[in-house]
């Protein structure tokens, strides 16, 4: 999928994403606070793709339903250009949240998720994991699995939405 489709897609579930993260950290988002997408600079340099509240950089990654089942997830380790990846601007200190999602399989909405704090993992990201050649565009990929996180204590919601109704919200993850 091209950038462009990508921030697309972003854009498109943020209403989502934002009511995700207003039910996960009440204290954080009373009053009003807006969310909007980052910059095309933000995205590409500063590895966040929305903000909330103007102090909260969030990352988004929006899988396909064909991935639903698997139980990890992935950051762009390597590319074929060299340049900066996701990876490298995480350990930067880039981004707060982690909103990790899958969609249904007609790609109109978000099925099942997870929203993560980028800190209690950041210092882990390089020592921990595997790395996982992409098929698709050459580039590697750094995996983790969801219990890294919990193991970390560095999730704050998942759940499962099917319909615009959200079945589960909570901290225990068992999604096996």
């Amino acid at each position: 999928m091209e950038t462009k489709q990508i921030r697309q897609q972003e854009n498109k579930f943020l209403p989502f994403i934002k009511s995700v993260i207003d039910y996960s950290l009440p204290n954080i988002t009373k009053g009003n606070f807006n969310v909007k997408l980052s910059t095309d600079y933000e995205d590409s340099k500063l590895s966040f793709d929305a903000i909330y509240s103007t102090d909260i950089e969030i990352s988004i990654r929006l899988r396909t339903y064909s991935y639903i089942n698997y139980n990890d997830f992935t950051i762009r380790y390597r590319s074929n250009s060299g340049i900066e990846t996701e990876i490298d601007k995480l350990i930067d200190g880039k981004g707060n949240l982690y909103f990790y999602g899958f969609l249904n399989e007609q790609q109109t909405e978000p099925i099942k998720w997870i929203l993560f704090d980028i800190n209690k993992i950041r210092n882990k990201l390089l020592t921990t994991g595997y790395i996982r050649n992409n098929r698709f565009d050459l580039t590697q990929l750094k995996v983790y699995s969801f219990d890294f996180l919990k193991e970390n204590n560095a999730i704050i919601s998942y759940g499962w939405n099917y319909g615009k109704r959200i079945l589960r919200l909570d901290k225990k993850l068992n999604w096996k």
